[in-house]
């Protein structure tokens, strides 16, 4: 289960997008502020996207994390919550809606 680092160029801009394998299904994270001009801590979220190893054809499940107030402060730490939530969901252990 060694996490991997698929490169994606968005508009001249390379970003490093975290991705793991795990029974059988891709997990990738993306982490995001959600509020750049806050003028308190910074607070971070994240999109979570599964496929299925094979790519079967069919549209990736997106989730997003939301934190309440007391929601991660450092980049490191949303990252890990979101890979745990991704798992979880492959697992059954938690209840989501994909959009």
């Amino acid at each position: 289960m060694a996490p991997t680092s698929p490169l994606k160029q968005c508009k001249g801009i390379i970003v490093i997008i975290p991705m793991l394998q795990y029974k059988g299904h891709e997990v990738h994270a993306y982490v995001q502020h959600r509020d750049h001009y806050a003028a308190v801590e910074r607070r971070y979220s994240a999109v979570i996207w599964i496929d299925t190893i094979p790519f079967n054809g069919a549209r990736s499940r997106r989730y997003t994390t939301q934190f309440m107030e007391d929601g991660p402060v450092r980049d490191g730490s949303a990252m890990d919550l979101a890979m745990q939530y991704g798992r979880g969901i492959i697992d059954g252990a938690v209840q989501a809606d994909a959009r």
